[in-house]
């Protein structure tokens, strides 16, 4: 499970996985119809316009140790970058493209992350700080919560022209399972 950014200015790509476990996982496709009514005739009649999908999933992250807290912190700090966005020397604005990874339903899946939302529930931990009760405050620790919701909504950019597909073909025209060509 994991994400990488495709970078605007020809860098190297960027990656970051989580080991994370998956809560929630909602795929909604859309068709998009206009609809016209002409005079003397009660119906409507439409005109497909297109398709639009979004994929919405839950995970939760959590810090196994007193050292997994800061690399952890550090890699949602910026996967919430890439919401943000990117400027060219000029100073023009620039979104990123990020490709992700659930399994075998996305595999390295480019799109647009559109959101993320970040909740943590009243009963998680929170790192106080301290090397023990007695040992006085811990420099090297963050007081934040050992365990994240995270909640994230994505728009993929399929390889492949999806259409509608004969029911009993053999090959996957990569709507539901997607991946490299």
């Amino acid at each position: 499970f994991g994400f990488d950014v495709i970078p605007n200015d020809g860098s190297p790509q960027r990656s970051v996985n989580f080991r994370a476990f998956i809560t929630n996982y909602s795929d909604n496709h859309n068709a998009q119809w206009d609809t016209k009514r002409y005079a003397g005739r009660g119906e409507n009649f439409y005109n497909y316009q297109g398709y639009d999908r979004q994929v919405s999933f839950d995970f939760k992250i959590a810090a196994q140790s007193k050292q997994e807290m800061l690399p952890l912190y550090r890699k949602l700090n910026w996967l919430l970058s890439t919401v943000y966005p990117d400027y060219s020397e000029q100073g023009f604005m620039r979104g990123n493209i990020v490709r992700l990874t659930i399994g075998d339903l996305f595999h390295r899946t480019p799109g647009i992350l559109q959101s993320l939302n970040l909740s943590v529930a009243t009963d998680y931990p929170w790192e106080i700080a301290y090397n023990s009760p007695e040992g006085g405050f811990d420099s090297d620790m963050l007081e934040t919560p050992q365990i994240l919701d995270v909640s994230a909504t994505f728009s993929p950019i399929l390889y492949s022209l999806p259409e509608y597909a004969d029911f009993n073909a053999s090959k996957n025209n990569g709507i539901l399972l997607t991946g490299d060509p």
